[in-house]
């Protein structure tokens, strides 16, 4: 028969001092659907009790430990950030078994990862609205990652030139609290902001520019099709400089800046030369480690066609000779850490990182939505111990923010007692509405904000 601890309308948690913030309780109440609170008070440094709680000790490739009595329940961390996952993870363990009770099945649960590093990249559109955004965040942390990067695509109000936003951009003051509760939550934020190609802050395929279609007069600091910086002009530089220290400043300490520098089209169709593109790289990835940052870059402008093709990989944007893409490479500074994205490799490894990886580089790999591609990426860290995963999710959140989830136990994140019966889209879903806010639009619930595609309003 199975054993449950029985959760008190108000539960009392000692815990490691060090543990604060309101969103705790917040997701304490949510989990609780609603009905339950809790208080803390200070307890033993680096664990987490209730009630009468044993503890399990740490073995050396755990982050926690969990252990799930009828009368108690002790959490032990290996620092503060995984304790507080450790309690994330004793959040998703919470069902409701009748109106008047909450439980959590009776157990021991191990934090034992296959990836140390696991990064989620979210870019935030116009179409992502506030509550959305601090959702997603908050499901980030909830799932475990330990390295949230953003990426504001025209959402970001800053102070260097209005420009860079549309009107409907966040403040960065109500930004400022939604990241206080990542770290809270166990998470290290990365500044992201693209300094090569992505340059209009929107899709491609949509026409748009942030800047340009605001203030026409500024097409000089971006090449002639909008889509890439201008790099060789200094007030270009000096702009993106700016800009980081304003993201510096909004995201906190950190040891990450992603420079991004991807799909710059008209680079690799000969507009520069290939060797003002590596002195560029050079310059800015050295540029951010005098910044006090490790900078992060895609691979996609860093792998000639021919080691592209040896390799496994479908789509680049350099077109070099692989001669070339050695000397692109060699300019990086030495901290430089490239994420590789390799979206249509769903079987096998992702050798191109594997060739990145052997030649000395710390490599990140970066699957997409597909589960199967998910899987690929997630065998090549594990398998060759690479410095780390990135989940990357560009404009597909509403329809497959499952793959959040899918990648994170990829990772080795627990399930729960009944998280493997249940199907990801299901489990993604349940955690969201108890993560939200009450009272909500239907606009505002699930993933999309309707059913059957956009309403017409006219």
């Amino acid at each position: 028969m199975s054993r449950y601890f029985v959760i008190e309308k108000l539960t009392q948690i000692k815990a490691d001092n060090t543990l604060d913030g309101k969103v705790l309780s917040d997701l304490w109440h949510g989990f609780c659907f609603r009905e339950g609170k809790c208080t803390f008070e200070e307890g033993e440094t680096g664990k987490i009790a209730i009630g009468n709680a044993s503890f399990i000790p740490l073995s050396e490739d755990e982050e926690y430990t969990l252990c799930i009595k009828e009368d108690g329940i002790g959490i032990v961390g290996k620092d503060k950030n995984c304790l507080l996952r450790g309690f994330m993870m004793l959040l998703m363990c919470i069902e409701q078994a009748s109106s008047e009770k909450n439980q959590i099945a009776c157990g021991d649960i191990h934090g034992k990862f296959n990836v140390s590093r696991r990064m989620i990249h979210i870019c935030v559109l116009p179409e992502t609205t506030f509550d959305y955004f601090k959702r997603l965040v908050r499901l980030c942390g909830v799932l475990q990652y330990t390295h949230l990067i953003v990426e504001f695509w025209g959402m970001l109000k800053y102070d260097c030139m209005k420009e860079l936003s549309w009107e409907c951009g966040f403040e960065k003051g109500k930004v400022k609290d939604v990241f206080a509760e990542a770290k809270e939550m166990g998470m290290e934020l990365i500044p992201m902001f693209n300094h090569l190609g992505h340059a209009s802050q929107c899709r491609v395929m949509n026409g748009k520019h942030t800047v340009l279609d605001q203030n026409l007069s500024l097409s000089y600091l971006f090449t002639p099709d909008g889509w890439a910086w201008n790099i060789r002009l200094e007030e270009t530089k000096k702009l993106l400089k700016a800009i980081r220290n304003e993201l510096y400043e909004l995201f906190g300490e950190g040891d990450y800046f992603h420079l991004g520098c991807d799909e710059a089209y008209i680079f690799s169709n000969g507009y520069i030369s290939n060797e003002e593109l590596r002195n560029y790289l050079g310059e800015i990835t050295s540029l951010i480690a005098e910044e006090g940052r490790k900078p992060i870059v895609w691979a996609d402008m860093l792998i000639g066609h021919n080691e592209a093709d040896l390799t496994g990989a479908r789509y680049y944007c350099a077109k070099v000779e692989n001669s070339e893409a050695e000397l692109i490479r060699s300019m990086l500074h030495k901290e430089t850490i490239i994420a590789d994205w390799q979206y249509n490799v769903k079987e096998g490894k992702i050798n191109s990182s594997i060739m990145l990886h052997d030649k000395g580089f710390k490599t990140v790999v970066c699957p997409w939505y597909d589960p199967n591609n998910i899987r690929s990426c997630a065998d090549t860290v594990i398998e060759k111990n690479m410095y780390g995963f990135m989940e990357t999710t560009w404009n597909t959140l509403t329809n497959e923010m499952q793959s959040i989830l899918i990648a994170a136990r990829k990772c080795g994140l627990p399930h729960t007692a009944w998280s493997q019966y249940a199907k990801a889209k299901t489990e993604i879903a349940a955690l969201i509405r108890k993560i939200a806010d009450e009272g909500r639009i239907y606009e505002e619930c699930g993933f999309t904000a309707h059913q059957m595609g956009e309403r017409n309003l006219n």
